[in-house]
């Protein structure tokens, strides 16, 4: 009995942290958000640090900073997990970069 327990390397996402598909989307959103800020700076327009709350992504995936910030603290405390998570966000931006070059 206790063999088997050890042997579970499932970790129970707790109730109020984001699941991984969507957190995988509302990271890629936040990096899109961060690349378009560092352009705009790059640029010289004025961008305050007020501008990177990324509330608006948070707002349009229904989720709240607080369920955003806890969420990532868990996936930190589970780097596996994160770093699956991580994964996909690259795979996710790499395919959008894909889409951008053949536009041009």
């Amino acid at each position: 009995m206790l063999l088997a327990a050890c042997g579970s390397s499932e970790t129970k996402i707790p109730e109020g942290v984001i699941e991984k598909d969507r957190l995988v989307k509302v990271l890629k959103e936040i990096h899109i958000e961060e690349a378009r800020l560092n352009s705009a700076m790059l640029q010289g327009e004025n961008v305050s640090t007020d501008t990177i709350s990324f509330t608006e992504v948070f707002k349009a995936n229904n989720i709240t900073k607080l369920q955003f910030d806890c969420s990532m603290s868990f996936y930190t405390s589970h780097p596996e997990m994160l770093d699956l998570i991580y994964d996909e966000v690259i795979s996710e931006l790499n395919k959008m970069k894909g889409l951008e070059e053949v536009k041009k």
